[in-house]
């Protein structure tokens, strides 16, 4: 729903229910051997749905400049059920914090910044698999563009998932196979033909730390053809 409270200034709330998707996770109260996971994901197990919800303000000032921000929210149970009986509940949870101001079509900056437990179906903290006690995460990315022509666009930006190495303790999974860290940067420019056609070149540096220390980086270039109609 869009509240219109005058001065150029929009106000947007937003909420829904949505089908929780997790791992299918055994107990960690109980130790039997024989007891293993039902072959249900926990998600389904839980019975209820996910609450998600948003707020958004955007304004425009009489200058050109527009200002958005908001925040956003996510809850979901799960329930962990073995082929035993056993259950054991647990969630999903994450808060989110967005901004970005351009100045009318000539340049801006906008970002974004997240905290939350158990996002690897939200793909937050490296997809790294839930667990019952929980993997806390946070991270985030920003960016910035300017208009070099009529027709170019430049933009360049960084961004950041960083899961809490405490909670990365998976049983039979190497240290070495566990990610504890992603790292981007990016350029990129676009160009537009035509109104309704713009090709793009991109290059980026990923860099993967994981929890025994090792890490891997990578050098992207891709490129991109846009048609609008």
């Amino acid at each position: 729903y869009t509240l219109h409270p005058g001065s150029g200034t929009d106000v947007t709330v937003a909420g829904g229910f949505f089908r929780t998707i997790g791992d299918d996770l055994t107990s960690t109260t109980f130790s039997l051997a024989e007891e293993g996971a039902d072959g249900t994901d926990d998600g389904t197990d839980a019975a209820i749905p996910s609450f998600q919800g948003r707020l958004d303000v955007t304004t425009t000032a009489a200058s050109g400049s527009t200002l958005r921000f908001g925040v956003s929210a996510l809850y979901g149970q799960l329930k962990a059920e073995s082929n035993m009986g056993n259950s054991e509940d647990y969630s999903s949870s994450g808060v989110f914090g967005h901004a970005a101001w351009s100045y009318g079509k000539s340049f801006g900056v906008m970002g974004e910044a997240f905290s939350g437990s158990n996002l690897g179906s939200y793909f937050g903290g490296i997809l790294n698999k839930s667990t019952i006690d929980g993997v806390a995460a946070k991270g985030g990315w920003g960016y910035a563009w300017a208009m070099a022509t009529p027709k170019m666009k430049l933009g360049a930006g960084a961004g950041v998932d960083d899961p809490d190495d405490a909670d990365l303790v998976y049983a039979s999974v190497d240290d070495s196979q566990i990610r504890s860290k992603n790292r981007c940067i990016f350029g990129n420019v676009r160009y537009a033909i035509v109104p309704q056609v713009t090709v793009g070149a991109e290059v980026s540096h990923w860099e993967t730390t994981y929890r025994n220390g090792d890490t891997a980086d990578n050098l992207r270039l891709q490129s991109s053809f846009i048609l609008s109609f």
